[in-house]
């Protein structure tokens, strides 16, 4: 790249979408655990399913995920510590086990393969990032719009949505 004048033509445009995994309809809330207390059991095991992991493993995983319960201890600095009822763990996975990011990993696997043939995607843990790419500022907000339509209806197909107060959008180009 020599001067301004070739970086005109080979910059292109480049757009990196961060998003965060929260429930749907729970715009306020935020979790420090993100999207690994999200998971449906019941999509999370046909997926499980899909990959080989059948029989006394997956029963084994299904007696794990649907026999779970916890409370909450209510500390209060002006009367004595309580305790709430106990409560069934109705979704998420366990992350106190070192199989939670491959759960999730394979919770969410199909979401990059949904996108990229118009964008890079790449996912870490609950975190999905988008890179695009093009010289046309026209076609770039095209390609946007419809891989934001496409995560989204992936989202909500695996009950998560994208948490658009943590998501971004840096363009970098000259136009």
């Amino acid at each position: 790249m020599g001067g301004p004048a070739s970086s005109y033509a080979t910059a292109g445009i480049a757009l990196r979408v961060i998003g965060v995994l929260k429930p749907p309809h729970h715009d306020k809330v935020e979790t420090p655990r993100g999207g690994f207390d999200y998971v449906n059991h019941n999509i999370l095991l046909s997926k499980l399913e899909f990959y080989g992991i059948t029989g006394r493993t997956t029963n084994l995983i299904k007696s794990d995920l649907n026999d779970r319960y916890q409370r909450v201890l209510i500390k209060n600095k002006y009367s004595k510590n309580c305790f709430s009822e106990w409560g069934k763990v109705k979704q998420g996975v366990p992350q106190d086990t070192i199989l939670a990011p491959l759960f999730f990993i394979l919770y969410i696997n199909g979401l990059p393969g949904l996108i990229n043939d118009i964008s890079k995607p790449t996912t870490f843990v609950d975190n999905t990032n988008t890179i695009f790419t093009h010289s046309n500022l026209t076609d770039f907000k095209d390609q946007i719009n419809i891989v934001i339509e496409k995560m989204s209806n992936w989202f909500q197909t695996n009950s998560l949505i994208l948490n658009f107060n943590k998501t971004y959008y840096p363009i970098y180009g000259k136009f």
